[in-house]
Order: structure tokens, then C-alpha cells, then sequence
């Protein structure tokens, strides 16, 4: 459970996981992007 995990380090982890989640969003986007315009 999270009392198990000191704030600290479950603060980071939290932080590193919603940047990868934001950098996959991005890719995503973009492959969709080119993806569209491929089909144009």
C-alpha cells in the first residue's frame, strides 16, 4: 500500500511515470498525425 512506501520516493515515482505517460500521449499524437496524413 502507499503507508508502506516513504513520500518521497513514491513522489518521484508518480512524477517519472506521469512524464513517460506525457511522452507517450506525444507520440501517440504524432503518429496519428502522420498516419492522417498519409491517408490524405
Amino acid at each position: 500500500t502507499d503507508e508502506e512506501i516513504p513520500s518521497e520516493v513514491s513522489t518521484e515515482a508518480t512524477g517519472n511515470e506521469n512524464e513517460l505517460d506525457d511522452d507517450m500521449d506525444g507520440v501517440v499524437q504524432a503518429i496519428g498525425n502522420l498516419v492522417n496524413e498519409m491517408q490524405a
